[in-house]
């Protein structure tokens, strides 16, 4: 409901686009990171592009700037990674993980 109001509130089209992804980023690592309802993930046999190892050392390296939520949210597809045995598990983190690093969240308030 709090989301709905807020994006009533908006009037510039890519800010409630922003507020909505950044909604759903938290909505799927909340999911993912409790692991219910068991999730349905035989259409994840395609790996992702970059290794778990490379994102983690791309977000390190601060080669890219980065809200301390991705830092954050990759930890924990890492730490889920590394106590995860199936393949399709892993990649359900690594995309996670991939997807986390190529958005950029901003929580901050322009004060001018």
């Amino acid at each position: 409901m709090f989301c709905v109001q807020l994006v009533q509130l908006l009037t510039n089209f890519s800010d409630v686009v922003s507020v909505i992804r950044s909604f759903l980023c938290t909505l799927f690592t909340v999911y993912v990171v409790q692991g219910t309802p068991e999730l349905q993930l035989d259409h994840l046999q395609d790996p992702p592009d970059k290794s778990l190892f490379s994102i983690v050392q791309e977000v390190l390296s601060g080669g890219v700037i980065m809200d301390e939520h991705v830092f954050k949210l990759v930890q924990v597809c890492t730490d889920m990674y590394e106590n995860t045995a199936g393949p399709s598990l892993r990649n359900l983190y690594t995309w996670a993980a991939t997807i986390a690093v190529s958005y950029t969240f901003s929580f901050g308030i322009n004060a001018s």
